[in-house]
């Protein structure tokens, strides 16, 4: 990733028209142009934070905020995003830090930074402040998968009325996935295989879809785990998910 523009300011981006040319699809209403962009955002402490937004023909109806999961990256989504595309919606997705193009190398994979997660948050806030300017008035929906359901939930603890929806996908309450961690190692995805041994590869509990485990094992940037440091700083970035404030109904 290209170095930061000195005179960027916190949320400030910068297009990358070369990624992906568009794709043009038939619909039963239709012929849809959906085009891809690549972009990235400067966070509010100097991290460069990769960014995705996939647009279609016509103006949108709501925007789809993507947050992806552990050991992947935003770019994984793009046929998700086409099909939400041609439900009218507009849609963004993030790579979370030590993860896809935020991170600094392919060997600061799963190495959430000095910001940690609070950082990765802090992130999602600017990510939603840049779709919601560049479409200002329309309802926006969050998807989380995994990891990033957790910050999901985190996050509609504190940003609820932000939203119009919210999708939580292959989630849990955080306390009972840290009580299965070890925080003091790196969390190590294949693990998550033992259920489905003997497995074709190690990655098998991914999807029932080959092809999918296929391209996922085939991918520089999918399949690590977060390191045991930036794992506890996840756990203790959610609070609210493990112990609730009680509270009163009147």
């Amino acid at each position: 990733m290209a170095g930061r523009a000195p005179q960027q300011r916190p949320g400030d981006r910068r297009e990358r028209p070369d990624y992906g040319a568009g794709q043009i699809e038939q619909t039963p209403t239709g012929v849809v142009t959906v085009t891809d962009t690549q972009f990235s955002f400067t966070a509010s402490d100097g991290t460069e934070v990769g960014a995705y937004r996939w647009d279609a023909d016509g103006d949108p109806r709501g925007i789809v905020v993507i947050l992806h999961g552990m050991g992947e990256h935003a770019g994984r989504y793009g046929r998700l995003a086409q099909a939400l595309n041609r439900a009218g919606h507009v849609v963004y997705a993030k790579d979370h830090r030590g993860h896809g193009h935020t991170a600094a190398s392919v060997e600061a994979l799963g190495d959430l930074g000095p910001g940690g997660w609070p950082g990765l948050m802090t992130d999602i806030d600017e990510l939603v402040a840049i779709a919601t300017e560049d479409h200002a008035g329309l309802p926006v929906v969050m998807i989380g998968h995994s990891m990033g359901s957790f910050a999901l939930q985190q996050y509609l603890l504190d940003h609820s009325n932000e939203l119009a929806g919210a999708v939580l996908s292959g989630t849990s309450a955080i306390d009972v996935i840290a009580a299965g961690i070890d925080p003091t190692q790196e969390v190590d995805l294949s693990a998550f295989n033992a259920p489905f041994e003997p497995a074709r590869t190690e990655y098998d509990w991914l999807s029932r879809d080959p092809d999918e485990v296929d391209a996922y094992v085939a991918d520089d940037y999918c399949g690590f785990g977060v390191g045991a440091t930036s794992e506890r700083a996840e756990h203790a970035g959610c609070p609210g998910g493990i112990d609730p404030e009680p509270a009163i109904v009147v």
